[in-house]
């Protein structure tokens, strides 16, 4: 018998949670909690350990719903099933989904415990059974993971009407056997830009903050940011991307980080990140006209910083459209990239229609 949990008798519209407590039952099954009713705590742990982006963070979550006004509804949605053996069932997967009238958006990929073979399609398949008629985009643009629209198509009820390919660069130091033979394998200009920094700037040092303290160094990278994108003779918003660093410090919380090249008390270089599991983000970055290689020594630095936490892990750089790449505007972009060896992956973001 289908029995509710005991929070759902909180007066409502909106979907409730719901378990299936049949000792019998092996399908997967699903709980839709709202703010008030999820563990946001075991909702994170799930969330890490199983490789989830920043982005699937209950705090990224409400950073998100706050720059929306709060004019979505949030699901966050748990998938679990019955396993022979256990007392209460096993946890399987999770997602968030925003709800606003017929649209609908998954703000993180659908994760999948990693301990067992898990059926992706036959976990999506009651998640998108519990949610309301309408269209729905899944996939943003520092997803690593594989492209669904295949998936999508081969579920009931389900009409994909959009797919937007994209590649994202990222370093997988799994392809190197230590942090010497990569540095090896990043291209010669690259290690002759810091041998240059560190003759140039006998002081040069890296001043890095992380979480909320980092808001100290928000100044200098937007400083540097600005610098920078003017010299390329590209628009730049300075205090709406001010505005923007600060928040993702605070929302970021312990994940988030800024270094500042520096020689003095002059600025060179900056960049911001967050770090999530094995995985660190390449943000933002900056640098002065006259930073002298120092840029490059950052990056390196956050590079070889990023390997020492983790030397399977990854450093996800960015990515490309190649139906907007416009090559004399990104194309050196993409040349540091491939200089810091980076591996493409590719991805898409899907557009689909549900009709329950």
């Amino acid at each position: 018998m289908n029995t509710t949990s005991s929070r759902s008798n909180v007066p409502s519209k909106e979907l409730e949670p719901e378990m299936d407590h049949r000792p019998d039952a092996s399908a997967p099954f699903v709980t839709i909690r709202d703010w008030r009713h999820v563990d946001g705590t075991s909702w994170d742990r799930f969330a890490m350990r199983w490789g989830a982006t920043f982005r699937g963070t209950r705090r990224h979550i409400l950073a998100w719903s706050v720059k929306r006004g709060f004019r979505t509804r949030v699901r966050f949605i748990e998938v679990w099933r019955n396993v022979e053996g256990d007392v209460s069932p096993r946890k399987t997967a999770q997602v968030a989904v925003a709800l606003r009238g017929r649209e609908g958006v998954f703000l993180d990929r659908l994760v999948l415990r990693g301990d067992e073979t898990v059926d992706w399609i036959g976990c999506m398949a009651p998640v998108i059974e519990k949610l309301p008629s309408g269209s729905y985009t899944y996939g943003w643009e520092l997803n690593t993971e594989a492209a669904r629209e295949g998936d999508f198509a081969a579920l009931s009820g389900v009409q994909v009407i959009g797919v937007r390919p994209l590649v994202i660069h990222a370093v997988d130091f799994a392809s190197w056997s230590c942090w010497d033979d990569y540095y090896r394998a990043m291209s010669t200009n690259v290690r002759r830009n810091v041998k240059k920094a560190h003759q140039e700037f006998a002081d040069l040092r890296v001043d890095r903050a992380e979480g909320w303290r980092a808001i100290r160094l928000v100044r200098a990278l937007s400083g540097l940011r600005t610098n920078m994108y003017q010299r390329k003779g590209l628009r730049f918003r300075e205090a709406s991307a001010f505005m923007n660093t600060l928040a993702n410090a605070l929302v970021g919380s312990r994940h988030f980080f800024t270094s500042v090249a520096t020689t003095g008390p002059r600025p060179l270089a900056a960049v911001s990140g967050l770090v999530f599991g094995g995985t660190t983000y390449y943000m933002e970055g900056g640098s002065s006209s006259d930073n002298g290689g120092a840029s490059w020594f950052l990056l390196v630095d956050m590079l070889r910083r990023a390997y020492e936490r983790d030397p399977l892990g990854r450093v996800v750089m960015g990515y490309v459209d190649p139906s907007t790449h416009q090559e004399e505007v990104g194309g050196g972009l993409l040349r540091s990239r491939r200089s810091c060896r980076v591996t493409d992956i590719e991805t898409t973001i899907v557009r689909f229609v549900w009709d329950s």
